[in-house]
This record gives structure tokens, C-alpha cells and sequence, in this order.
């Protein structure tokens, strides 16, 4: 064997006490040369030609420094590439010219599935260094995308998006096919699945909720809430919202479910909804309420029996608000002419006129029957029961015709569908008109009887 100077030298030094014999002998067999490096096992081991130091065994291993987290640290101006294992930590670490860094077990990164300890997050982190998102996968199928702009957990989830930013998206099919959409929050399976590439800063929650917004600004909470939603719409609970254009309302199971072309109403309760499109600025509350016209108000359905309040209603009255202000109110002709009566209600009529018996899936556009619950049932059966006592619009309407009297009082439909109603205040105006006619009359005969007083006390006098 050939051994370079210094290793010759060490040798001696070593196995002096016991000679040189002995020494090889309890030593493992060490073989060098200058020019290959150094090898080290069992038998005549030679050196790989690509290492200075080649250790060679099938039964033993290697031992680096073992010290702990404070040696380690202690270690006065560590070489680059130093090794150590530190045993307070149970890990090896290297010295990487301005930093120790930990070498995980099983891996050639510092980070561990079993939990990690010592980690710098300034160097030691989850994540790229370049723009590229961190992609997740399950049996190579993308199942998470990581961005600083764009979010998206469950597989295609925002897979078609190019320019949009600021999107979050959890479930599988959510805002696949966004594409310069921002601000964004979806959660629920097919979440705006197939909404317009371009619909931004609505927040959807709920599976196939928002699938196919077409707008900006909606707000969707529910299963298959605001389906076709256009614009700045608020639904919430399943159904609510299926369909409709701009700026509604709509809260409560199946509320405002098939109002296409709707626009600024509001739906509150459950079924609450509108027989006409393209509704604008109308409103219903209640269980199954249907609103028929625009701008009109629908509280409740018709199995309420009372509607009221600690105070009564207000009407705006300033005189700020009006002009061609006239008096030109009928009274006694009027009043005359109108005929008090008592009444029952048809429910049957009340009903299929108010379309309260039947709805319209949102989804597939059948009509179907609603079948009144055993309390609906009760409370329309008492309703028909109760005697009521008031005018017939339509009655009221032709009187006010007859004495060309342009009543506000009667409420006549907007459409085929729409149904009369009378504002029963409004009948107080040629009511006081009326009781003023007649007190201008009364105050006149009383000046006559006046006058035939005098005459007559004049002629007995004589």
C-alpha cells in the first residue's frame, strides 16, 4: 500500500505502542493514492473516482460530530459545508456559509411530515420564489392552485382564469371558466361554474349557487341560489333568486325563484315570488306571496286574518311635496252614489287570482299546485267564515265616474293579472267634503227658519 506522507505519519503515530503489524491488522485496510483519493473498508478497497474519501461497508456505518444545539452553535466560524448532528434537535446540520441549516429526515429539504422544529420562515417556508403558484395534487389529478392573487381548492376550480385576480374558490367546478374576473369568493361545488369570464366582486356560497351569474356585485348564499343572477342582487336560501336581472332582494327557501327580467324588488319568505316578468320595483312578504304588478307592496298571503300595528299607517302629507293643489273633491254627490255592503271572501277565487295555489320550478318552467298545509287550510276555511263590511271597487270606481270624480281611493289593476283594491282612508276626504256640503246646507235652512221667525213674530206683533 502507498500512502501519502501525512497519512503515513498519522499511522505510525497511531499503532506505535502495539507495532506496525498489529496496528494494520485492528485496523480496517486503508488504501490511497494521491491522484484517486482515499478508500476505506474491509479487504483492499479502492476509491471512487469521483471522491477525495471513500468509506466502504456493508455492516457499519459513519459517525459525523455529535453535539448539541449549543456546541453547534458554539462552533467559532464554521467552514461552508461543515457537518454536524445535532442531538438535541435529533437532526443533522450543515453550515451553509451564513446560516445552519437542518437536512429533514428522508428528504434533501428542511421540512419534515412529521412536524419540524428550529425552522427560520424567513428561509425555510411551503412555496416557490418564482411567480408560479403552488399546485396540489391527488393521483395526479390538480386538486389546489396557490397564488398571491388567485385561490382555488377542488379540482378545476378556476383552471380557465388568465388576467382576473383577487378570486378565492373552494369546490370542485367553481369559476372554471372565470377568466379576467376579480374579486371573487366562491364556495360550494359548481359555485358560478359557467358565469361570464369576466363577472367580478360577487361572493356565492353554495353548491351550483351563482352557475351562471352574468354580472358584478351579487351576493348569493344557498343551493342553487341566484342561478341566472344578473347585478347587484341579494339571495339567500335554496332556490331564492334562481332567476332574475338587477338589484333584488330575495330571502327565504324558493323566494323569488322565477322572476326573470326582475329588477329592484323584493322577495321575503318562503315561495314569495311574482307572476309577471319583468317586474320592477315591487315587493312581497310572506309565505307564497305573489306580487302581480310594478311598484306594488304584497304583505302576506291570504290566510292572514290580521295585519296591524301599535299606531296606525302614515301617510306623507307635506305640503312641501305638492302642487296644483285644488278643492275641487266631490262629497255628497259622491257618497250618495256608493253602496255599503257585507261580504265574504271566495277563497277558491282569492286564491287562483292571487296565484297563490300554484308555483313555477325555476328549473324546469312546469307549473305545479302547492298544497295548503293542515294550518293554511284552517285559517283560509275561517277566513271564508268571517262577514266583512266594505264597498265593491268596482262600484266605487263607476261612481266616481258618473260624477267625473278622479279618485284616488281605488287602486284599478295594472295588468290582465293585477287585481282591484280601495284605500279605505282616502275615503275620508269626500266624506268631511260631504259633511261640509251638508252643514253649508244645514246653516242655510237655519237662516231660513231664522228669517220665518222674524216674519212671523213681525205679523203677530201688529
Amino acid at each position: 500500500m502507498h500512502f501519502p506522507r501525512s497519512i503515513k505519519r498519522d499511522l505510525s503515530d497511531l499503532v506505535s505502542p502495539i507495532g506496525f503489524a498489529t496496528g494494520l491488522t485492528a485496523l480496517f485496510a486503508l488504501t490511497a493514492n494521491a491522484q484517486t483519493g482515499v478508500a476505506i473498508g474491509t479487504g483492499s478497497p479502492t476509491a471512487h473516482a469521483s471522491a477525495m474519501l471513500d468509506v466502504q461497508s456493508t455492516n457499519k456505518g459513519m459517525l459525523v460530530p455529535r453535539m448539541t444545539s449549543a456546541q453547534r452553535t458554539a462552533i467559532a466560524s464554521p467552514a461552508a459545508g461543515l457537518l454536524v448532528f445535532d442531538t438535541t434537535l435529533g437532526q443533522f446540520h450543515y453550515y451553509t456559509g451564513g446560516s445552519w441549516q437542518a437536512i429533514a429526515p428522508g428528504s434533501g429539504f428542511a421540512w419534515s411530515v412529521t412536524g419540524n422544529a428550529g425552522i427560520n420562515p424567513d428561509t425555510q417556508f411551503i412555496g416557490t420564489t418564482d411567480d408560479q403558484p403552488i399546485i396540489m395534487k391527488q393521483n395526479g389529478q390538480r386538486i389546489a392552485s396557490l397564488k398571491w392573487d388567485n385561490i382555488a381548492f377542488g379540482t378545476n376550480s378556476l383552471q380557465a382564469t388568465t388576467t382576473g385576480t383577487f378570486n378565492f374558490a373552494m369546490g370542485n367546478d367553481v369559476g372554471t371558466a372565470l377568466t379576467t374576473g376579480n374579486h371573487n369568493v366562491m364556495l360550494g361545488d359548481q359555485a358560478m361554474r359557467e358565469a361570464d369570464p369576466d363577472a367580478g366582486f360577487n361572493t356565492v356560497v353554495g353548491c351550483n349557487a351563482g352557475k351562471l351569474i352574468t354580472g358584478n356585485w351579487n351576493t348569493v348564499m344557498g343551493s342553487e341560489a341566484g342561478h341566472y343572477a344578473g347585478s347587484k342582487n341579494v339571495a339567500v336560501g335554496t332556490l331564492a333568486g334562481y332567476s332574475g336581472d338587477a338589484g333584488n332582494t330575495c330571502l327565504g327557501y324558493d323566494a323569488g325563484p322565477d322572476v326573470a327580467g326582475a329588477s329592484n324588488c323584493v322577495f321575503v319568505g318562503n315561495g314569495s315570488t311574482s307572476s309577471t316578468l319583468d317586474l320592477t320595483n315591487s315587493i312581497a312578504i310572506g309565505y307564497n306571496r305573489t306580487v302581480i304588478a310594478n311598484n306594488q307592496v304584497r304583505i302576506g298571503n291570504t290566510s292572514m286574518t290580521s295585519i296591524g300595528g301599535q299606531v296606525g299607517w302614515s301617510t306623507l302629507s307635506d305640503a312641501r311635496t305638492k302642487k296644483n293643489v285644488n278643492a275641487n273633491v266631490h262629497g255628497m254627490d259622491f257618497i250618495l252614489k256608493l253602496r255599503p255592503v257585507t261580504y265574504n271572501y271566495d277563497m277558491a277565487a282569492t286564491i287562483a287570482l292571487n296565484n297563490e295555489g300554484q308555483r313555477t320550478d325555476p328549473k324546469t318552467g312546469k307549473t305545479e299546485a302547492i298544497e295548503p298545509t293542515a294550518n293554511d287550510q284552517q285559517a283560509r276555511d275561517a277566513q271564508g267564515r268571517v262577514t266583512y263590511t266594505g264597498f265593491i271597487a268596482q262600484e266605487v270606481e263607476q261612481a266616481a265616474k258618473e260624477v267625473g270624480y278622479d279618485f284616488s281611493g281605488v287602486d284599478a289593476p295594472k295588468n290582465a293579472d293585477d287585481l282591484y283594491s280601495l284605500r279605505y282612508a282616502e275615503f275620508t276626504v269626500p266624506l268631511v267634503k260631504a259633511v261640509q256640503e251638508q252643514q253649508a246646507m244645514i246653516d242655510a235652512q237655519q237662516q231660513l227658519i231664522t228669517d220665518l221667525q222674524r216674519r212671523l213674530q213681525q205679523l203677530e206683533a201688529r
